[in-house]
C-alpha cells in the first residue's frame, strides 16, 4: 500500500471512527485524530482519545503503521502520550480498526452484543 492509499484509508477510517466517538460518547468528548507521532519505527496514524477518569494516566487508543510486509499494522494503548501497551498486530488496517473498536469499547466498559 502506498502512503497515498494508506492516508485515504485512513481519512476515510477517521471519519467513521468520529462518527462511532460521538455515538458512544454523545457529547463527542472522544476524538478521532491525524495527529502525526512516532512510537520508534511506528508512524502513529491515528489517535483516539478516551474521556479522562479522575487518578487514573491519560489513555489514547492509537493505531500505528510501520511499512513492512508481516503485520504492518498495530492497535495499541497510550498512556501519557508515550507509553505503548497491549498491542494487537495485525496485516491490514481494517483488522487495526476492528482492534481499536474492541479497545475503546473495553475501555467504556461497553459488551458486544452477540
Amino acid at each position: 500500500m502506498t502512503k497515498a492509499e494508506l492516508m485515504w484509508a485512513i481519512e476515510k477510517k477517521d471519519a467513521d471512527f468520529q462518527k462511532i466517538c460521538n455515538e458512544l460518547f454523545c457529547c463527542g468528548c472522544a476524538m478521532a485524530t491525524l495527529q502525526p507521532r512516532k512510537n520508534d519505527v511506528w508512524d502513529i496514524v491515528c489517535i483516539i482519545a478516551m474521556p479522562e477518569k479522575e487518578g487514573e494516566r491519560k489513555c489514547e487508543i492509537v493505531i500505528g503503521n510501520r511499512h513492512t510486509s508481516f503485520q504492518p499494522y498495530v492497535a495499541w494503548h497510550c498512556f501519557d502520550g508515550n507509553s505503548y501497551a497491549w498491542g494487537h498486530y495485525v496485516q491490514t488496517i481494517d483488522e487495526a480498526w476492528e482492534c481499536a473498536k474492541e479497545k475503546i469499547m473495553n475501555e467504556l466498559g461497553i459488551r458486544r452484543e452477540m
